[in-house]
């Protein structure tokens, strides 16, 4: 099952690109969510079908992108995918994000990061989140 939400970024070379955060999309032709998911975007995006249909399709274990967030806005950042075993023989892979030191990118990760901890503990400390509401 597909459990990220969908993110379109461009890549280095301006390429448009779909990042679901799986690791494993594109790897099973019988993945019924993959094959919803790309009969979404193909009814929405005339690109997309287009670059689906010529095959342009690969997977990158580095290389530059863009995201745009609506928060923090436009992040360029470098990307590392590392592939880690796991004890059941299932494939995991891990990718690494990482902006220029000293840039706004690097403060609107920062930023999302440290949203994202806050999140995370009010949401994992029932006693914080009930008096939050008061």
């Amino acid at each position: 099952m597909l459990q990220s939400r969908l993110v379109s970024v461009e890549g280095g070379d301006g390429q448009l690109e779909v990042v679901t955060g799986g690791g494993d999309e594109g790897r099973d032709p019988y993945d019924r969510d993959l094959r919803e998911l790309v009969g979404e975007l193909s009814t929405l995006s005339e690109e997309f079908r287009t670059r689906w249909a010529a095959h342009d399709v690969r997977l990158h274990q580095a290389g530059a992108k863009q995201f745009r967030h609506s928060a923090v806005g436009t992040l360029e950042v470098v990307f590392h995918s590392f592939d880690l075993a796991a004890a059941d023989q299932s494939k995991l892979v891990m990718t690494v994000y990482t902006a220029e030191p000293g840039t706004p990118h690097e403060d609107g990760l920062k930023l999302l990061a440290s949203w994202a901890a806050t999140h995370l503990t009010a949401a994992s400390d029932p006693a914080s989140s009930a008096a939050d509401t008061i």
